[in-house]
């Protein structure tokens, strides 16, 4: 995958494998999708791709809400650009709020777009 990024901004260029994709929709029985179709939630897979969204591997966030706007069906076999946007970082009390925006692009045509929001708990530092 190549890659670049500027701040709170990360691009890709994605390339769905058919026989990945193919074994999803087997573990899942998802039989109404065509053989090329890549099903929308296996795009969950590409967030630990993008080095944006790695800082929380070790961290504990929660995942509470997903919006996802399809336009186009995408296809294994071909490329696509994949931008990840960090939208906000938000304190509320003792949790912070991240939204992330993950949209696929094929030759500038958007096909998919998915908003997700996490939340972390924050520890309070009783030592100061």
């Amino acid at each position: 995958m190549q890659y670049s990024s500027i701040d709170g901004m990360e691009n890709k260029i994605i390339k769905f494998d058919k026989v990945q994709v193919s074994q999803y929709k087997q573990l899942f029985d998802l039989t109404y999708y065509r053989d090329e179709e890549v099903p929308p939630l296996y795009c969950a897979k590409l967030w630990g791709q993008f080095e944006l969204f790695r800082q929380f591997r070790q961290s504990t966030i929660k995942l509470v809400r997903t919006t996802i706007n399809q336009v186009n069906k995408l296809e294994v076999g071909k490329d696509y650009c994949g931008q990840m946007t960090m939208l906000s970082c938000k304190t509320f009390k003792r949790y912070k709020r991240y939204e992330f925006l993950l949209e696929i692009n094929k030759n500038n045509a958007k096909c998919i777009s998915i908003k997700q929001t996490f939340i972390e708990r924050i520890e309070n530092d009783t030592n100061n």
